[in-house]
């Protein structure tokens, strides 16, 4: 239940941020990644292209292949771009997508 409660208070970007430092220090603990996985599902909508991107990578990183997580994280975050969306996103974000392919 606290794990929860935890896991809940997390935002877009201590979740990016998390999996981020996950995928530094090349730890791949597949229950953790787990738990993360389930929040960030939850709280797709609320992700900038910065924290998708931050959080592709790593999971890129980490090889951690989620046909979930994409259909759940990307239709949200590419209706949230705009004009005023910069290209510098934009490209980490493409970047981001491209490396889970790998």
């Amino acid at each position: 239940y606290r794990s929860a409660l935890l896991r809940s208070e997390l935002s877009a970007q201590d979740l990016a941020l998390t999996a981020d430092a996950l995928a530094k220090i090349r730890r791949r603990d597949q229950g953790f990644v787990n738990y993360l996985l389930e929040e960030v599902r939850v709280k797709a909508h609320t992700f900038q292209p910065q924290h998708s991107a931050l959080l592709l990578n790593a999971f890129a990183k980490l090889a951690v292949r989620d046909e979930l997580l994409v259909r759940s994280l990307l239709p949200p975050v590419l209706r949230r771009m705009t004009e005023k969306t910069s290209w510098e996103s934009l490209a980490l974000l493409a970047l981001s997508y491209a490396r889970l392919g790998d």
